[in-house]
């Protein structure tokens, strides 16, 4: 059983962690952002953001 939910949480973590990135990019003041891709690395605890758009807004 616990070691279903830890596969349930590694298959959707890299989701929530993108929608998370792209909420936070697009409450950026004066610029336009966006992250397509999301790789992570759950031994180091990290995460690496990939193709990200980044356009300025109006000033």
């Amino acid at each position: 059983m616990i070691v279903l939910m830890l596969l349930d949480i590694r298959i959707a973590l890299p989701n929530v962690l993108l929608h998370d990135r792209n909420d936070r990019l697009a409450n950026m003041p004066n610029c336009i952002a966006h992250a397509e891709d999301l790789d992570q690395a759950l031994t180091r605890g990290a995460y690496h953001i990939e193709d990200i758009f980044h356009e300025p807004g109006i000033p």
